[in-house]
């Protein structure tokens, strides 16, 4: 439910990688700007 979260701006982008919650690969300023796009 991390993605969600980040969706619904319970959490940030930087929350969502610090506690594991989520990991990426590439640049990490795509998920600030995937939370921005795909808010709800």
């Amino acid at each position: 439910m991390a993605i969600k979260a980040l969706m619904a701006k319970e959490i940030t982008p930087d929350e969502a990688v610090a506690t594991g919650a989520v990991r990426i690969e590439g640049a990490p300023a795509l998920l600030e700007r995937f939370s921005e796009v795909f808010a709800i």
